[in-house]
């Protein structure tokens, strides 16, 4: 990851999104200074100041090789939601 520094990872989660409208919210643990956030199955939409991911707001997350994993700075609350009618399976790998 060009621009990172070195971490430690604390935890690993996943979530999974049902719909573009079954918003899934997951918060930081306290000692997080950034996470990488990868998606399977469809692609999903993600915010990091409280308000509900769409199609109109929010990081779009893909399902392609060439987009990975993706790093987010900081240890904020996301919230994530499928962009498609099925599942977006969300992981998430929490660094310290």
């Amino acid at each position: 990851m060009a621009g990172t520094r070195d971490h430690t990872v604390i935890s690993h989660v996943q979530f999974t999104s049902g719909s573009t409208t079954d918003v899934e919210t997951f918060t930081a643990p306290a000692q997080a200074t950034g996470c990488l956030i990868s998606v399977r199955t469809n692609g999903g939409f993600f915010t990091f100041d409280g308000t509900t991911p769409a199609a109109t707001n929010g990081l779009p997350i893909d399902v392609t090789a060439a987009t990975g994993p993706v790093y987010v700075p900081g240890g904020q609350t996301i919230k994530a939601a499928s962009d498609a009618a099925g599942d977006c399976v969300i992981d998430v790998v929490w660094l310290g």
